[in-house]
């Protein structure tokens, strides 16, 4: 658990933008990994790792200036009419609630050298990278694949790999600038 937690939020303002860093008064996180290892065979490791996050905020209250945010309110408007909203367990950005990956290593000598094969997945569930849970900020579940073979020999390495294999494409991050526009990547 932490107390006063600290957010940024980008505020319009007037047609420009202003980033305010707030207290977010207490944010709890849960949750477990577990990891195992296997050796079947000699040269042969096979790797599972899984992790579930339960993460939040508590008693937040604040103003961000964004229409789109549909909270209850939580304490009284401000000069210019901005009524502060509570975020009060929405969950924390860039906090999937479920992460897991599997690989497989099998490194065998062959000639004058060795040989590595190796095999991946990792996934990594939804979340969102804005701090308001709002349809552009959210990353969508993505599993990627992994693949290499290295052949070593003396002070030498060959290798050739591959990174998502399957060429996923998801967001991971998104931005919205003083009530104009927005950008992702």
């Amino acid at each position: 658990d932490y107390e006063d937690k600290q957010e940024e939020i980008v505020l319009p303002v007037g047609g420009f933008q202003e980033t305010l860093v707030t207290n977010a008064s207490e944010a709890e996180f849960d949750g477990v990994e577990v990891e195992l290892v296997f050796m079947p065979l000699a040269g042969w490791t096979l790797r599972a790792n899984g992790g579930y996050l339960d993460a939040g905020y508590n008693n937040f209250c604040a103003f961000t200036g964004n229409p789109h945010i549909v909270a209850p309110a939580c304490g009284p408007a401000d000069t210019l009419g901005n009524v502060p909203r509570d975020y009060s367990g929405i969950e924390l950005r860039r906090a999937p609630k479920y992460t897991g990956s599997l690989d497989s290593t099998y490194v065998a000598d062959i000639g004058p050298g060795e040989a590595t094969f190796y095999l991946a997945a990792r996934y990594k569930d939804d979340y969102s990278t804005t701090f308001e849970p709002i349809p552009v900020g959210k990353a969508d579940s993505t599993t990627i694949f992994d693949a290499s073979l290295s052949y070593t020999w003396e002070n030498w390495r060959l290798s050739l790999y591959g990174h998502n294999l399957t060429d996923e494409i998801s967001r991971n991050s998104a931005l919205l600038v003083a009530g104009l526009w927005t950008f992702g990547s």
